[in-house]
């Protein structure tokens, strides 16, 4: 049984402004990992009513279909409304401080994938940030 959870402060530095999010990652048997995410501080992209997931990565195509339960709240802890417009693809009504949702992890077909998609099995897996965080660019 695989036990892990991670939380952490993550800096991203797209070339307009630098992002900064605290994230928690907590695997949820069986193979997949919920995800929790805050803006530390205010961030041009809070504004962004756009939040989308890496679609294709290696090879692996649908990979915005793993996710599920996706839920935003604001500064005052309310619920945003969000709309999914497709697989990995949400639409919110307005800015959003706090982002949630579950992915499933299943080991992907392509062999060669295996090193550049998260996975989990009972044994073993492996994160990556790039196909488990929302893709934010600058505004």
């Amino acid at each position: 049984m695989i036990s892990l959870i991670f939380a952490g402060l993550l800096i991203f530095s797209p070339v307009a402004s630098a992002q900064k999010i605290e994230v928690t990652v907590k695997i949820t048997p069986p193979n997949s990992v919920s995800v929790k995410g805050k803006f530390v501080k205010e961030n041009p992209n809070q504004a962004n009513v756009n939040w989308s997931f890496l679609n294709s990565i290696a090879g692996t195509e649908n990979s915005g279909g793993r996710i599920s339960d996706f839920s935003l709240t604001d500064n005052r802890g309310r619920a945003v409304a969000v709309k999914k417009m497709a697989d990995g693809e949400y639409l919110a009504d307005e800015k959003a401080d706090v982002f949630q949702y579950r992915i499933a992890l299943k080991t992907p077909a392509n062999v060669a994938a295996m090193t550049h998609v998260s996975r989990l099995s009972n044994e073993q897996g492996i994160l990556m940030l790039d196909d488990l965080l929302p893709q934010f660019t600058a505004n």
